[in-house]
C-alpha cells in the first residue's frame, strides 16, 4: 500500500522542527543543505514528488524519513556524500516503470541500486535512487532445472535458497552483492571453472526500458539484448527486474583455507603452476600480502589460498601435494562439507568501508617478473595507510570454453585475473590516502603490461584512460548497437556507460 501523499514531506518538516527544538542541528546539517541545494537545482515541484509517491506501491523516502540513511548509503563509503534527493523503494516492476517515466517527465536522472556495491559509485546519485532490493524472490522450476531470481536479490538470498533445492548458480562470495550487477558484468565465482560465469547460466531476463515498457530478452525474443546482458555491465540498457538461470547440483565440497608466511619466488612458481594444471572442480583465490621482514633488505611475502574443490579430500590433497612439499602452511583448514556450509565459510560479509580496486586479466601463465615486481612493491607498503595487497582470481576451464563473441563478456582467453586492492579507514589523512593511491597506481602500470588482458567490468575503475576498450574489447561496437536499439536517447547514462552507436 502506498504511503500517504504528504507523508514524506510531513516527516521532513517534523524532523526539521525537532532539529529546531534541539538548537537547529538538523537545519545546520551539511547533508541536509546539500540535498536542499540539489533539489532546488532539479526544479521539481512539491506536487510532482507527491504524485510519484501516490503512484508507487512501494515508498518514496526523503531526508529524515526512517530508512533513508540506510538505503541511501553506498557500500563504498568513498561515495557516501553523493546522497539522493529521494529513494524510491520499489515493490515490483510496475514501480520501476513508474519511476522511469516520472524521471523522464521531470528531468531527473535515475540511478538503480540492487546491492550498492559499485566500486566506482555508479549506484550512488544526487538525483532519484531507484531501490529494487525488494524484488528479491527466488523460485525454482524443477522441470526446467532453472531458478528465476528477482533483480534485487543478493548473494545471501541465493545462499538461503540453495539449502532448500540442493542446487546453485555461479555466485559471488560477498553476501551483500546484488545479483543484478554480478550477472550483468559477467559474474566471477568459485564455481566458474566448472560451470561457467554467472552470466553463462542466464537463459532469460526481464527489463524495464527507458520508456517504461517491460520486455523479455531470451534466445527467441530480443536475443541481442540477452547477449548484451551477459557481460555488458549494469545500468546500460534498462532495469533488469528478474533473471532465469540454469542451476547445477551441489554435492559435498572440500572447503580449504591455507596460509604460508615468508614464501620464496620458487614456492609461488610452484603454487601457480600447480593451480594452472588443476582440474575444473577446483575454485580458488590467492592473496599475496606484505610479510614481516627480518631486516631492511628482506622482502617478506605471505600467501592466503582459499576456495573449494568438488571431489574428495584425498583428491584435493593430491592436487596440492607439490605446493605442500615446498613449504608447510602456518595455518590450514581443510574439510569436506555440505556445499552451503562450504560457501558460508568462504563468504565475506562485505560491510561498508573505504576501498579502491584495480584489476587486469592475465593471458597465460603468471610471469615470474610479475611475482618479483609484486614482492618488491609489497615491501614498500606502509601499514599506517590501511591494507594493501594483491589478489589472484583463478579463471580458465569452463569460462574459456565460450568464445569471446558469444557473450558480451569478452575476457575468454585469460587464466587469471589480478586485483591490486586498497582498504583504509575514514580518518586517513588526504596526504596519506594520496600516497596509498600512488603506491597502487605505480604498481598497476607495469602489471598492465605484463598481464596482457583487459579489465573486469564489475570492478569499474575511474582511473582508466580507455575504459570502454578495457572492459569490452572487440564486443564494444555490438554493445553500442544494442544500446542504440533499446536506449537511443541515452537515458541510462553515467561516467562509464555505453554510448549508443
Amino acid at each position: 500500500m502506498a504511503v500517504h501523499p504528504d507523508r514524506t514531506h510531513y516527516s521532513r518538516r517534523s524532523f526539521l522542527a525537532m532539529g529546531g527544538a534541539l538548537g537547529g542541528s538538523a537545519l545546520a546539517s551539511p547533508v541536509f543543505a546539500a540535498i536542499e541545494q540539489t533539489e532546488k537545482a532539479l526544479s521539481v515541484s512539491k506536487l510532482a514528488w507527491i504524485e510519484l509517491n501516490k503512484a508507487l506501491q512501494g515508498n518514496l523516502l526523503r531526508y529524515g524519513d526512517t530508512g533513508f540513511d540506510r538505503l541511501s548509503q553506498p557500500n563504498n563509503l568513498v561515495y557516501k556524500k553523493n546522497l539522493p534527493v529521494a529513494v524510491a523503494v520499489c515493490r515490483n516492476s510496475m514501480d520501476v516503470s513508474i519511476c522511469l517515466k516520472w524521471c523522464a517527465s521531470n528531468g531527473v536522472h535515475p540511478t538503480i541500486r540492487g546491492g550498492g556495491h559499485s566500486y566506482a559509485g555508479f549506484s550512488s546519485t544526487t538525483g532519484l535512487l531507484i531501490d529494487i532490493q525488494g524484488l528479491n524472490a527466488i523460485t525454482f522450476n524443477p522441470d526446467r532445472e532453472t531458478v528465476t531470481v528477482g533483480g534485487g536479490a543478493k548473494n545471501i538470498d541465493i545462499y538461503d535458497k540453495i539449502v532448500t533445492i540442493n542446487r546453485s548458480i555461479t555466485h559471488g562470495r560477498c553476501l551483500g552483492v546484488g545479483i543484478g550487477g554480478f550477472l550483468l558484468g559477467g559474474g566471477v565465482g568459485f564455481d566458474m571453472r566448472q560451470y561457467g560465469l554467472g552470466c553463462d547460466r542466464l537463459q532469460q531476463t526481464q527489463l524495464v526500458l527507458a520508456s517504461g515498457e517491460l520486455i523479455d530478452a531470451n534466445a527467441q525474443v530480443n536475443p541481442d539484448l540477452l547477449w548484451a546482458c551477459k557481460g555488458g555491465g549494469g545500468g546500460n540498457f534498462g532495469v533488469n527486474t528478474s533473471f532465469e538461470l540454469n542451476v547445477f547440483p551441489v554435492p559435498d565440497h572440500v572447503m580449504f583455507k591455507l596460509n604460508w608466511e615468508g614464501v620464496s619466488d620458487d614456492f609461488l612458481a610452484t603454487l601457480f603452476k600447480t593451480l594452472q594444471q588443476a582440474p575444473r572442480g577446483l575454485g580458488d583465490q590467492v592473496y599475496l600480502q606484505p610479510g614481516q621482514s627480518k631486516s631492511a633488505n628482506d622482502s617478506a611475502m605471505n600467501v592466503y589460498f582459499f576456495g573449494h574443490y568438488q571431489g574428495s579430500t584425498q583428491e584435493f590433497m593430491d592436487i596440492i601435494a607439490p605446493i605442500m612439499s615446498r613449504q608447510t602452511p602456518s595455518k590450514q583448514d581443510i574439510r569436506l562439507l555440505p556445499y552451503l556450509e562450504t560457501e558460508r565459510l568462504l563468504s565475506d560479509a562485505g560491510l561498508p568501508g573505504y576501498y579502491r580496486y584495480r584489476s587486469r586479466f592475465i593471458h597465460g601463465d603468471i610471469p615470474a617478473e610479475m611475482i618479483s615486481l609484486i614482492r618488491q612493491w609489497l615491501s614498500k607498503w606502509n601499514a599506517k595507510f590501511g591494507s594493501g595487497f594483491v589478489k589472484f582470481y583463478h579463471l580458465g576451464g569452463a569460462v574459456n570454453d565460450v568464445k569471446p563473441s558469444d557473450t558480451a563478456f569478452v575476457h575468454r582467453k585469460s587464466d587469471w585475473m589480478i586485483d591490486i586492492s586498497l582498504l583504509w579507514q575514514a580518518d586517513l589523512s588526504t596526504q596519506a590516502l594520496q600516497q596509498a593511491h600512488d603506491w597502487q597506481d605505480t604498481l598497476y602500470q607495469p602489471i598492465t603490461q605484463l598481464a596482457g588482458g583487459g579489465v573486469y567490468q564489475n570492478f569499474p575503475d575511474l582511473s582508466l584512460n580507455d575504459w570502454a576498450t578495457d572492459y569490452y574489447g572487440t564486443n564494444l561496437s555490438r554493445l553500442r548497437a544494442v544500446k542504440k536499439a533499446v536506449d537511443p536517447d541515452n537515458f541510462f547514462k553515467f561516467s562509464q556507460s555505453i554510448q549508443p552507436a
